[in-house]
């Protein structure tokens, strides 16, 4: 018996060496390296052992965090308690990345009672305004149906919009400011640099002589940077693009209208969801005769390339209504939207394109008989949520992929004091692409068993 506790005494105290040697290793990767995928894994492994670690489970949190798992970072930071007062400034950064503005904003309003002279205090009241803004115009989400997408260089986008000889002309000069003259060539709207800023001009012809070009007011011009402008046959409607700081970052699509009555022009509005993003949005432009509309968003796409989408003009707007929180964001960042009508009931030339993000019709099985096509197909909200989940997923899983091939070519033609860098993130990025494929197993089955049960 004696010998049997000796044992037992040995086998635990090496269990607690590698314990330890494994959380020393995570705090390397973890405050050192900062490798948040190798530091994850070791956590994960690390609150097998002791699941109600606080400082385990917070660390697991920020790693989740930092590597784009936010669905995880929000639960694990629930689990860490209040011990580390700088979970509630994290987890109200992982809740704007979701686009959860009222809980965002608890969380801050949190954080700050804790440290009501933190360093960040400017920057937690400016993310306070934006969630503001983010949970106003989650309230008035357009529906939109999309009829093509393509993924253009920055540098020829234009060529991806088919305007009918009666919506005007674009064209784009070398400094990428955008001008736009209408069907009779009388008027042109353009972006011109004022100092260090880029104002919009408008311009009158009489005859065959170009009157001198006007500024637009202030009101109008209140970014650095205004751009991207279009106007509609009634010589009254202006779209545009601008920076204004009151915007969703970068570049926002905006629309003003001219008072003829006063001369004066209508404080612009923004379009809000799913026209606008964080990301710079821009060159909005109506065909009126075909109904169709274009926009331009790098919200998808790599530098120095922009994807531009075609979608159908309604007779009248409707919007999203009595959807969960996690598919209302969806369509309001287009990564759901209506499908394209059959090409027939409107007419357009546009040429066939690719999508930059994996858009493909809805085909999912639900049993023997059913098979669902359209996410108006779902009954259960908590369903829809995990299809959601799902498809984001798809695309994560692929774009993973690409990135693992991406670094494997890197791996082979780099230098041998290169590779072990590399080599860490191919460790990673495999780590991920397991846990995704993992994740395209279990959401169908909980999906199906959502369904099923509402």
């Amino acid at each position: 018996m004696r010998k049997f506790f000796v044992i037992l005494l040995c086998a635990f105290a090496s269990l607690t060496h590698l314990g330890a040697q494994s959380a020393k290793k995570a705090e390397m990767l973890f405050t050192q390296e900062k490798d948040y995928y190798a530091a994850k894994q070791e956590y994960q492994l690390l609150l097998k052992t002791s699941p109600n670690n606080t400082l385990y489970l917070y660390r697991y949190a920020r790693c989740a965090q930092e590597t784009g798992d936010l669905h995880t970072a929000v639960t694990y930071f629930e689990k860490a308690g209040d011990r580390y007062p700088l979970k509630h400034f994290y987890l109200a950064e992982v809740y704007m990345d979701l686009w959860y503005p009222e809980l965002a904003t608890r969380s801050y309003q949190k954080f700050l009672e804790i440290n009501e002279e933190d360093e960040r205090y400017d920057y937690i009241q400016a993310q306070l305004l934006q969630a503001q803004k983010i949970g106003r115009f989650l309230k008035r989400v357009e529906k939109i149906t999309i009829l093509d997408s393509v993924l253009m260089p920055y540098n020829d986008f234009l060529e991806a919009y088919h305007l009918s000889v009666e919506a005007g002309t674009l064209t784009i000069d070398t400094n990428h400011l955008t001008a736009y003259t209408n069907q009779r060539n009388d008027r042109r709207l353009f972006a011109q640099k004022q100092d260090s800023s880029i104002a919009l001009c408008m311009q009158y012809r009489l005859l065959d002589t170009w009157e001198k070009a006007e500024v637009l007011p202030e009101n109008v011009n209140s970014g650095t940077q205004q751009n991207y402008p279009f106007g509609l046959s009634d010589g009254i409607t202006i779209y545009f693009a601008s920076n204004n700081p009151d915007g969703f970052g970068g570049y926002d699509i905006y629309i003003t209208r001219y008072n003829t009555a006063n001369q004066t022009y209508a404080t612009p509005e923004n379009l809000g969801f799913p026209y606008n993003s964080p990301a710079n949005d821009y060159m909005y432009a109506i065909d009126e005769l075909r109904s169709i509309g274009y926009f331009a968003t790098d919200r998808f796409t790599s530098k120095d390339s922009v994807c531009v989408y075609t979608f159908a003009i309604p007779e009248h707007k409707t919007y999203h209504r009595n959807l969960s929180q996690d598919s209302l964001v969806y369509y309001a960042q287009l990564k759901y939207y209506d499908k394209a009508i059959p090409q027939k009931e409107i007419k357009t030339d546009a040429i066939k394109v690719h999508h930059p993000v994996e858009h493909e019709e809805i085909y999912f099985i639900i049993n023997d008989s059913v098979v669902y096509t359209s996410d108006e197909d779902f009954q259960s909200p908590k369903a829809l949520e995990l299809f959601a989940n799902y498809e984001q997923a798809q695309i994560d899983c692929k774009q993973v992929a690409a990135q693992l091939a991406h670094l494997r070519e890197t791996y082979a033609d780099s230098l041998p004091e290169e590779r072990k860098t590399i080599a860490k993130q191919i460790i990673a990025l495999e780590s991920k692409l397991l846990d995704l494929q993992q994740q395209l197993i279990n959401l169908p089955v909980r999906i199906r068993k959502a369904e099923q049960e509402q």
